[in-house]
């Protein structure tokens, strides 16, 4: 959070890619839900890409500082689920680099993650297994054997349970999301590489996860440059077939009214011989 953030004008700007994916082009209402289940509606402004009104009540609510640290998750249209982290939590923080060397959480090595019935989710001793459901925390025990080691291990302290329970659950939804992605889903692997990025900020071990995405989004983009391509090459091809029909119909015109000019000719031809032998065999 910057001091503009938090007060004087309270003005939060939003990553405008994110907003012309995601936000209408109008000015509509946000709801922001805290950690709490707490509903704030605020006012986004769509010109500024933005929210100002409701936002000073939501800041001030919850005893925003300069520094602090709001994660921004998408649950519904106009709807954001806000996890806050302190800026005392974050200790001295000048870059996403300093993040991921800050103190983790609790722990654990690679052998640690050995079998399901052994594998627990614990963030400062505290058990998250009950809050995860049973379908999702397999999932996530799949991936942490994928990398030999918890994802979670590196978190910065004293981050909201809330807030790690939220991270491991949508870094599962996201590694199903990609599983199932398709050529057309370009936008859809920007969105989550984006929303990744900010949980690696927070020290989640997800870089395997975002160099697979690098992977697809060059070949999507291939893809969609190729198709791209064959778009443009068949609109040429119907304009010039466009053009070449207008040009038979033109030309049919023409053949037409020449025809008719060809018959009124001949009927003229046929009059002039027949005056013409008349008045040859006419007497002097």
């Amino acid at each position: 959070m910057l001091t503009s953030h938090v007060a004087g004008c309270f003005w939060l700007g939003l990553p405008k890619k994110f907003t012309e994916m995601y936000l209408p082009k109008e000015d509509v209402i946000v709801v922001l839900v805290d950690e709490s289940e707490g509903e704030h509606e605020t006012k986004y402004l769509a010109e500024k890409s933005g929210l100002s009104g409701g936002w000073r009540g939501f800041s001030v609510a919850h005893n925003l500082q300069e520094n602090d640290v709001l994660v921004f998750h998408l649950i519904q249209e106009f709807r954001f689920k806000v996890y806050i982290v302190r800026a005392n939590a974050l200790s001295e923080v000048d870059g996403a680099t300093d993040l991921l060397n800050l103190g983790a959480c609790e722990r654990k090595t690679e052998s640690d993650v050995k079998n399901f019935e052994n594998f627990s989710v614990t963030v400062d001793r505290i058990i998250l297994d009950n809050e995860i459901p049973h379908d999702r925390r397999v999932k996530y025990y799949q991936l942490c054997c994928s990398q030999k080691s918890y994802l979670h291990d590196q978190l910065i302290e004293m981050l909201s349970l809330h807030l790690v329970v939220g991270i491991i659950l949508e870094t599962v939804s996201i590694s199903d999301a990609i599983s199932s992605s398709k050529p057309s889903s370009y936008r859809d692997l920007k969105a989550w590489d984006d929303t990744l990025k900010s949980f690696e900020i927070l020290g989640m071990k997800v870089g395997f996860l975002r160099a697979k995405i690098v992977k697809l989004l060059t070949l999507s983009s291939d893809s969609e440059d190729a198709l791209q391509c064959k778009i443009v090459e068949k609109a040429n091809a119907e304009g010039e077939l466009k053009a070449l029909e207008i040009r038979r119909s033109s030309l049919k015109e023409v053949i037409e009214n020449l025809a008719h000019e060809i018959e009124a000719m001949k009927i003229k031809a046929q009059n002039i011989e027949a005056a013409f032998q008349e008045e040859s065999k006419a007497p002097w």
